[in-house]
């Protein structure tokens, strides 16, 4: 049928949208972050790099395990569990005081 939308378009809009808050917020902001980090007096450049070295290798590897968990489960739920732990580090993020705690967030 001519009018209809091939479902297929919605799924490729959905992660779209999802790859542009996501990509935007954790990826390209790095900078943002470390230079706010590097800023205060409890953290310095290298630490502040450090973590966001972490951030980086520690998100290449759980990617694994979270591919596991996709097919094993409604991907809805895994996607939805991913955005809110991201959000409650995003947002535990101006809390932080001390390395300990940024390595945790």
């Amino acid at each position: 049928m001519p009018g209809t939308l091939f479902y297929g378009w919605k799924i490729v809009w959905a992660i779209l949208v999802q790859l542009t808050f996501t990509s935007g917020l954790s990826f390209y902001n790095h900078a943002i972050y470390l230079n706010a980090l590097a800023a205060q007096p409890s953290f310095d450049v290298q630490s502040a790099s450090t973590a966001v070295s972490v951030f980086f290798l520690s998100g290449g590897i759980s990617g694994l395990y979270v591919a596991k968990l996709v097919r094993d489960y409604d991907p809805r739920l895994c996607i939805t569990a991913g955005a809110l732990m991201a959000s409650l580090s995003l947002a535990g993020l101006p809390f932080v005081s001390n390395l300990a705690q940024l390595y945790v967030v």
